[in-house]
């Protein structure tokens, strides 16, 4: 055991002692101290027997000390003078007596009580028990074990290093899957890759490409595995979720689609596309924007599509698979979105448009949102999302909304709807470009209303009230998806009830299909929109008020009052030519039209531009509500089978003939084309 050793400190304690109190005879009250040192003083060279101040001491011959046993023997003057013997209990102390250098001394061992003591210092191992034998504060060798795992999962007690330690081993020792630089590559059909694992060791795994009817292809950027056989065509590249920014170029392109049906009736799109296949894992709704690049073509016109893979039975130019969403517009952007299924093929396509061939670059950049029920977020089909899961609240579990509820915002608030004009709701109206929407299902209110468009127009309605404070231009309308022939009409004030304010305009099936579209210049003032019924009918919808910006003043109009009577139940119909001059390029387009007939949805609408491009704008929509008259694409939308938007026309040139077909494609009803205006926005 080893000590530590305070022998002249001690030494001097006994000297101290010794000098203090050194004579043992009788003191005035006889006491005498137990460790046969006295506690007489200078007192004490006043007594004894003839002044003799060392009489009846315990006197000793020669200054010093010497151990006696355990105990210290000290010879010392006191202060009359007399060598005086005093001895101290050394082990009383918690000591020994030892002599150092002739000098005897009392010691104290600081280790006497400490446990776990050991010999020598050393470190070693007990299996994974670190032992270690070091001195402590206090000089003392004591033993300290600790147990390495505790320290961290993976950590062992090692005694082939110097020093003996807890060390985590290299994970990568002894592994035989480890390869010596990150890479991919093709072994045949099986995909090498060389990778980082989580311990950070480059580790080789190696995929058969064939166990997913796939192949292995390097030709890209990066060997990976690429689906084959519904659609070769497709680039390598397969986006997900997680593909960010995607750069492509149109050079050397497939051309296997020249039409997108159930997007647009536009054919000409036969020259080069670039194909992308879209797969994630989890459901999700997906934006995909588009950006044009410089190309050796100045602006090449093109459009971006997504196209549902079905069930990859189906090359991927085969028309016979859904679009899912178009963007057709003449500018750098074009975006698409839709809800994708978990692991289900979509094909994302990036289409030159026109019959001039050209090249350019572009990116794709792809984002997703998880559609997440509950989360309080209105994301993809979600009908609403009020952030819980729970039924019974106007929001169900599945975040479709409750029969007799109104659902709105995000996250959702559901209310029992508005069933007249005593607890209607507000609409507000938003700035310019903003859309305000509102969700409703009118199955549980009352028919509180008449409306003077969609014939009788006996079904349940809602009412809201809109207060306009400035001029602004308001498209109000129905909007997919639903399946209820909808009638909207809006008010005048004072007051909303039936009879009490003055129906300023009613539309039936003005929007897609059987829904319903008005667009109108607003003064201020207040309004009340009434969401009606076609007949009986009830249901649930979808209403949006967007402020929209007034359209440009057009460059060139050119109106034709041909008053011409539509053959009934011919296919050729009546058409009416306009001549247009001094407008090299259409930069925009709208078109008026005033056609009487007793049953519109027997109507088909085509304009044809100079070039002798047709674009379908109506197709026996509208059923049997009377007249045809407004403008396309700002009172009346495009609806019907084929239908598309008249601004299809911009980019085309607008100088020459221009030609206005009206077809009756129904029997027994007939009707007339009064006059119909080309106004047309032109380029510099």
């Amino acid at each position: 055991m080893v000590r530590l050793r305070w022998m002249a400190l001690l030494a001097g304690l006994a000297v101290t002692m010794g000098c203090g109190d050194d004579d043992d005879r009788p003191m005035a009250d006889g006491g005498v101290s137990d460790t046969g040192t006295s506690d007489s003083g200078a007192d004490a060279m006043t007594m004894g027997d003839g002044g003799d101040p060392c009489q009846g001491l315990t006197l000793c011959a020669a200054a010093g000390t010497r151990c006696d046993g355990d105990s210290l023997v000290t010879c010392a003057a006191n202060a009359a003078g007399c060598l005086v013997e005093t001895t101290s209990d050394c082990a009383a102390m918690g000591g020994a007596c030892e002599v150092t250098d002739d000098v005897a001394a009392c010691t104290v061992d600081p280790c006497a009580d400490v446990e776990n003591t050991c010999a020598a210092e050393a470190r070693s191992c007990d299996e994974d028990v670190l032992v270690v034998c070091a001195m402590d504060a206090m000089g003392c060798l004591v033993e300290t074990r600790t147990d390495c795992p505790a320290m961290t999962d993976d950590a062992v007690c090692d005694d082939t290093v110097d020093p003996v330690a807890c060390v985590v081993p290299d994970p990568c020792e002894g592994r035989t899957d480890l390869c010596a630089a990150e890479g991919r590559a093709c072994d045949g059909d099986e995909l090498v890759v060389c990778a980082m694992d989580a311990v950070g060791c480059l580790v080789e795994t190696r995929t058969d490409c064939t166990a997913a009817a796939d192949v292995c292809d390097d030709s890209g950027a990066a060997a990976m595995c690429v689906e084959v056989s519904a659609c070769p065509e497709a680039d390598p590249m397969v986006l997900d979720c997680a593909s960010g920014t995607v750069t492509g170029t149109t050079a050397m392109p497939s051309t296997v689609r020249s039409a997108y049906p159930g997007c647009t009736t536009i054919t000409n799109y036969a020259l080069g596309e670039r194909i992308y296949r879209f797969r994630n894992a989890s459901r999700v709704a997906v934006e995909v924007i588009a950006t044009r690049g410089a190309g050796t073509a100045e602006n090449p016109d093109y459009d971006l599509f997504v196209v549902d893979g079905g069930d990859e039975s189906l090359s991927c130019g085969d028309t016979a698979l859904m679009c899912l969403d178009a963007s057709q517009g003449v500018g750098p952007v074009e975006t698409v979105a839709w809800v994708a299924d978990a692991d289900h093929l979509y094909y994302v396509i990036y289409d030159l448009f026109g019959s001039t061939p050209s090249e350019n670059e572009f990116t794709l950049e792809v984002s997703c949102t998880p559609i997440v029920c509950g989360d309080g977020i209105v994301v993809g089909d979600e009908e609403c999302d009020d952030g819980n899961d729970i039924d019974g609240d106007g929001c169900s579990a599945t975040c479709t909304r409750e029969p007799g509820y109104d659902c709105s915002g995000s996250p959702s608030v559901c209310v029992i709807p508005p069933t007249d004009c005593a607890t209607r709701r507000t609409i507000t109206v938003p700035a310019v470009g903003g859309t305000t929407t509102v969700t409703g299902n009118t199955t549980s209110a009352t028919n509180d209303f008449t409306s003077t468009c969609g014939g009788s127009a006996a079904g349940r309605d809602h009412v809201y009230e809109m207060v306009v404070t400035d001029t602004a231009v308001l498209r109000i309308q129905t909007v997919a998806p639903t399946s209820f022939d909808t009638v909207l009409h809006v008010r005048g004030g004072p007051a909303c009830e039936e009879g009490a304010g003055t129906t300023l305009f009613c539309d039936d099936d003005g929007g897609a299909g059987s829904l319903s579209r008005i667009e109108a210049e607003f003064e201020p003032g207040t309004y009340f929109v009434v969401v009606d019924g076609f007949n009986m009918a009830a249901g649930a919808y979808t209403l949006e008020v967007e402020a929209v910006a007034p359209p440009p003043t057009p460059d060139v109009v050119v109106s034709v009052s041909p008053a011409a009577a539509i053959p009934d139940n011919d296919t050729t119909g009546v058409s009416s030519a306009a001549v247009v001059a001094g407008c090299a390029t259409v930069a925009g387009i709208n078109l008026d039209i005033d056609i009487t007939h007793t049953w519109r949805g027997d109507l088909v609408v085509r304009l044809t531009d100079p070039s002798g491009t047709t674009h379908t704008l109506w197709s026996r929509s509208g059923e049997g509500a009377d007249d045809l008259v407004g403008n396309f694409n700002q009172t009346l939308a495009p609806s019907g089978t084929g239908a598309v938007a008249i601004a299809s026309f911009v980019g085309a040139s607008g100088d020459g003939t221009w030609t206005l077909t009206v077809v009756d494609a129904g029997a027994d009803d007939e009707g007339t084309l009064n006059e119909w205006t080309l106004n047309l926005v032109c380029a510099d």
